[in-house]
C-alpha cells in the first residue's frame, strides 16, 4: 500500500508539472540466466500499473511472445513487436513498457519516448548493472552482422545514463519489487520534482501542459491560423509545419480543419504514410467539429491521392477537394511529394525534423529546396513549445542527450517565407566546389597539417565524448538518413574507421565514416553470386559481386565511405576533398584495392565524387523510398584491379539500355552526367575500354564511330527537310560521339539531355513538357532540331 500511495503521489506531481519520467526496471533474475517471462513481469509490475485508472492507455513493446495474453492485456494495454511499434506514429500512451533485456534498438527507444503523455512513465526493462554492455544482443547482428567481441560502447553509455538521478530505478527480485529500495527512489524523484516546481514558481512560469481539448499556447494558435490561411488565401502559398514530437502539429491541423470546414464548408483531404499516422489529425477534427461536417475531411492513402489528382477525381463528399493536409510528410518519398506539389494548389506539409526517423532531415535537404523553387511564397512555421508535456520535460531531455537527437547547427525560424536566408538550400558536405589532393603524410592517430589536425579512429577505438558529440551533430545536420541507430554504429561498428579534421578548439570541421568491406570467404562469395546469401556490412562488395557478377571485387579488401560531412561555414573550401584524399592514401597504404561510396543520385553530389576521381559503377534500379532517387555506386582504385575497369566499362552500356525501362525516372540531365564517359582526366577507366556496340547493336564492332553518323542527313533534319524517324540512327551515333568528348559545355549538356530524354528514355510529350517546357509537338520538333544543330557544329568540324 505504501508503494501504491507513493507512486500515486509521484504521478500527481508529474501531472501538475506536465512532465514525464524514465523508469529503469531491473530484472535481477537475468544475472542467474532466468529472466522473467512477460506474464511474470506484468504480475511483478502490478503495483506500478495499478496507479493508472481504467481509462488509461498503455503500450508494451517486446520481441517475445506472451502466453495467455488475453488475461494480461486489458483494453488499456497494447502489445506490439519492435517492428510494429514504428507504425504507431502520432499515438499517445499514459505509459510505455519497453523490454530491452535481450535487445535495445536506439531508434525504437527514441520513437516510444515520444508516445508518452504528460504525467506518464517510460519503463525500460533491463538486466542488472554491467550486464547490458556485455550481453550479446540481437541488435548487434541486425546492425553489424556479428556479435561484438569487446562489449558495446553504446550500451555502456545507456547504462551510464540510466544511473542518473532523474531516472527512477525499481529492482525486480524473486519476491517482486524491492519495496524499501523503491520507496527511497520515489522519495528522491519527489524531491527532484518539488525542486523543479519551486523553480518554476520562483520564475513566475506556468507549468501545466496544454489541455487535451483546447490549444492555449500562442504558437499553437499561430499554427491553427496559418493552416487555415492556406485554404482561405492565395493559391500556391503552401505551409510547411515542422516540430519535434509532442509540439502539437497534428492537433493544430485537426483544429484548423474543424474551424475552416465549420466556417466555410470546404472539403479537405488528409493523407500520410499510413492511416495510423493521421489518427491525431482526424481525432482532433472529429471532437472539435460537429458531426454534420465530419464527411468534409476524408482520408486517402498518399498513392491514391496522387492517382486521383492525375485523373482529376480527388473528391470529398461528392465534390472536388479544396486542398490537402499531409501529416508525417518526411516519411513519404520526395518524388511523391513533388507530384502533390505539381498538381495541387493548396497544401500543408507537417513533419518532424528531429527524431528517430532520419527522414525529417531528408525532407529538409531534398524537398524544401524543390518547394522553394516551385512555390517561393510558401511559408515555414516551426513549433517550439510542447503541448503534450511541459518544456524542460525530464524524459525528453534525457532521451535527447542520450541519443544526441539535436544537431548543433540547426536553426528554426517561425513564419519565414521559404525564399528567406534561413531556408536557403541546405547543402550536404559533398557539394564542395574546390578540389584538393592534400593528404596526411603519415599513418598515425593524429597528424598536424597547418592549423588543422587529422584524427583517425580505427575499428575498436572510441571517439572522445566531445568529438563524438560534434561529429555526430555534423552528420545529423548534413545527411538525410542519420538516425540514433547511426550513433550506435559510430560507437560500436567493428569495421568502422572515423576520420575527422579538427580546427581551433578541437572543433570538428569535417568528418567521414568509413566501413571495411570485402575480403569475403570464397564459399560465401559464391552464395552471394548465386543470390542465396546476403551479408550485412558489405553493401558495395556484395552488390558488385551479385549484380555485376564480379567475384574479384568481393574477394578484394576495400573501404566504403558511408558518410562525409563538412561544417557549414567551411564548405566549398576543399575540406571534403582533402578528407577523401587522406582516406584514399590511408587505404592504399593498408593495401585496400579500392575505395567506394554509395548515395542517392543527384547531379551536385555526382560532380563532387567525380572531381574526387570516383567513377560510376552501378545505378540502382529502384528509387529510394525516402530520397525518391536512384542509388549510385562509385569507385576509385587505390591498387590496380582489372575487374574495376570491366565493371565501369559495362556500366555505360548497361545504363543506356535501361534508360527506357527501369531508369526512365532519372532526369535527362542526370543521364548526361552518368553517361558522359570522361568526367575528369584521371578516371579509373579510359575510353579505349568502352564498348559502343550497345549504342548501335546493328553496326559491327569494328566499324569506326565516324561511319555511324551522316552529317548531311543531320543537317537536313536541323533544317526541317527530314523528320526525326529518318535520322534516328545518325542521332544515336551523334549522342555516342558527344558523350565520349572530354569536356561538355552547358549548351551541349542541355542539347544532350533533350535528345536522350526523347530517343533513349522515350519520354512522353507530357513528361517533356514538365522537364523542358515543351509546348506541343511543333515546339518539340523545333527544340530537337536546335539540339541536333548544337551538337553537330563542333563534331562535324572535327571530322
Amino acid at each position: 500500500m505504501a508503494l501504491f500511495e507513493s507512486l500515486t503521489l509521484l504521478r500527481e506531481q508529474l501531472t501538475e508539472l506536465g512532465f514525464r519520467l524514465p523508469i529503469l526496471v531491473i530484472d535481477e533474475r537475468c544475472a542467474e540466466g532466468q529472466p522473467l517471462d512477460l506474464s511474470q513481469l506484468l504480475t511483478e509490475l502490478e503495483p506500478v500499473l495499478s496507479i493508472f485508472d481504467a481509462n488509461a492507455r498503455g503500450l508494451l513493446v517486446t520481441p517475445n511472445v506472451i502466453d495467455n495474453a488475453d488475461q494480461y492485456f486489458e483494453s488499456k494495454l497494447t502489445l506490439e513487436s519492435p517492428k510494429e511499434a514504428f507504425s504507431l506514429l502520432g499515438k499517445e500512451y499514459d505509459f510505455v513498457i519497453l523490454d530491452g533485456r535481450e535487445s535495445l534498438r536506439a531508434n525504437l527507444l527514441a520513437a516510444v519516448a515520444g508516445m508518452v503523455t504528460a504525467g506518464g512513465f517510460l519503463m525500460l526493462i533491463a538486466p542488472p548493472s554491467g550486464m547490458w554492455s556485455q550481453l550479446t544482443q540481437r541488435e548487434e547482428h541486425r546492425l553489424f552482422g556479428q556479435s561484438l567481441q569487446t562489449g558495446s560502447h553504446f550500451m555502456r553509455r545507456v547504462e551510464s545514463f540510466c544511473g542518473r538521478p532523474e531516472v527512477l530505478k525499481l529492482m525486480l527480485a524473486k519476491s517482486g519489487i524491492q519495496e524499501s529500495a523503491a520507496l527511497t527512489e520515489i522519495k528522491r524523484s519527489q524531491l527532484l520534482l518539488q525542486q523543479l516546481t519551486d523553480a518554476f514558481k520562483a520564475k513566475g512560469q506556468s507549468h501545466s501542459p496544454t489541455s487535451r481539448n483546447v490549444i492555449n499556447q500562442p504558437s499553437q494558435a499561430d499554427a491553427v491560423a496559418a493552416v487555415a490561411q492556406v485554404f482561405r488565401g492565395h493559391a500556391k502559398r503552401h505551409l510547411v509545419l515542422t516540430a519535434d514530437r509532442g509540439r502539437g502539429k497534428s492537433s493544430a491541423m485537426g483544429l484548423a480543419a474543424a474551424e475552416l470546414i465549420s466556417d466555410t464548408g470546404k472539403r479537405l483531404v488528409v493523407t500520410g504514410p499510413s492511416r495510423a499516422s493521421v489518427a491525431q489529425v482526424e481525432s482532433w477534427f472529429q471532437k472539435t467539429a460537429t458531426s454534420q461536417w465530419h464527411s468534409h475531411l476524408c482520408f486517402y492513402p498518399v498513392d491514391e491521392v496522387v492517382k486521383r489528382l492525375r485523373s482529376g477525381s480527388l473528391t470529398v463528399a461528392g465534390k472536388p477537394a479544396d486542398g490537402i493536409l499531409i501529416d508525417e510528410a518526411a516519411a513519404i518519398p520526395t518524388s511523391m511529394l513533388a507530384q502533390l506539389l505539381e498538381r495541387s494548389n493548396r497544401l500543408v506539409f507537417a513533419t518532424t525534423i528531429h527524431g528517430y526517423e532520419g527522414n525529417g532531415r531528408g525532407f529538409k535537404l531534398r524537398f524544401l529546396p524543390h518547394l522553394k523553387q516551385a512555390a517561393p511564397q510558401s511559408r515555414l512555421l516551426h513549433l517550439e513549445q510542447p503541448i503534450r508535456w511541459h518544456a524542460g520535460d525530464i524524459l525528453e531531455s534525457w532521451i535527447d542527450e542520450l541519443l544526441m537527437l539535436r544537431s548543433h547547427a540547426i536553426t528554426s525560424t517561425s513564419g519565414d517565407v521559404l525564399g528567406s536566408e534561413s531556408l536557403a538550400k541546405v547543402e550536404a558536405a559533398c557539394l564542395e566546389a574546390n578540389d584538393s589532393s592534400a593528404a596526411a603524410e603519415e599513418i598515425n592517430h593524429t597528424s598536424q597539417r597547418e592549423s588543422q589536425e587529422l584524427c583517425w579512429f580505427k575499428p575498436g577505438e572510441t571517439l572522445p565524448d566531445n568529438l563524438l558529440h560534434s561529429a555526430f551533430a555534423l552528420l545529423v545536420d548534413s545527411h538525410y538518413q542519420t538516425t540514433p541507430d547511426d550513433l550506435r554504429q559510430l560507437m560500436d561498428h567493428p569495421s568502422r574507421h572515423c576520420f575527422c579534421i579538427l580546427g581551433a578548439n578541437n572543433q570538428v570541421q569535417a568528418v567521414a565514416v568509413v566501413l571495411q568491406e570485402g575480403a569475403l570467404e570464397p564459399s560465401l562469395i559464391q552464395g552471394i553470386i548465386n543470390g542465396q546469401r546476403r551479408v550485412r556490412g558489405h553493401l558495395v562488395a556484395q552488390s558488385l559481386a551479385f549484380h555485376c557478377q564480379q567475384r574479384a571485387l568481393a574477394e578484394a579488401a576495400s573501404w566504403r565511405i558511408q558518410r562525409i560531412a563538412v561544417l557549414e561555414e567551411r564548405r566549398r573550401q576543399g575540406l571534403g576533398s582533402q578528407l577523401i584524399e587522406s582516406i584514399c592514401d590511408h587505404a592504399s597504404q593498408l593495401h585496400q584495392a579500392f575505395v567506394s561510396t554509395s548515395f542517392a543520385m543527384s547531379i551536385d553530389v555526382f560532380k563532387f565524387w567525380s572531381r574526387a576521381q570516383f567513377t560510376a559503377a552501378r545505378v540502382g534500379l529502384k528509387k529510394d523510398k525516402v530520397s525518391g532517387c536512384h542509388s549510385l555506386i562509385m569507385l576509385r582504385s587505390v591498387q590496380r584491379v582489372s575487374a574495376i575497369d570491366q565493371v565501369v566499362s559495362e556500366f555505360y552500356s548497361h545504363t543506356q539500355l535501361l534508360l527506357r525501362r527501369q531508369l526512365r525516372g532519372l532526369s535527362a540531365m542526370e543521364c548526361v552526367f552518368l553517361l558522359h564517359r570522361r568526367g575528369n582526366d584521371d578516371s579509373v577507366i579510359s575510353t579505349e575500354c568502352l564498348d559502343t556496340s550497345a549504342v548501335k547493336p546493328e553496326v559491327g564492332h569494328n566499324q569506326t564511330l565516324q561511319k555511324l553518323v551522316d552529317w548531311q542527313r543531320l543537317e537536313q533534319f536541323s533544317q526541317g527537310v527530314l523528320g526525326s524517324a529518318e535520322v534516328v540512327s545518325d542521332i544515336e551515333g551523334l549522342l555516342t560521339r558527344t558523350l565520349l568528348k572530354k569536356q561538355l559545355s552547358g549548351p551541349q549538356r542541355h542539347a544532350l539531355s533533350l535528345l536522350i530524354a526523347y530517343y533513349w528514355q522515350v519520354k512522353s510529350l507530357e513528361e517533356l513538357a514538365v522537364e523542358f517546357g515543351v509546348n506541343g509537338q511543333k515546339s518539340l520538333t523545333e527544340q530537337l532540331q536546335k539540339a541536333v544543330s548544337e551538337l553537330t557544329q563542333e563534331c562535324a568540324s572535327n571530322e
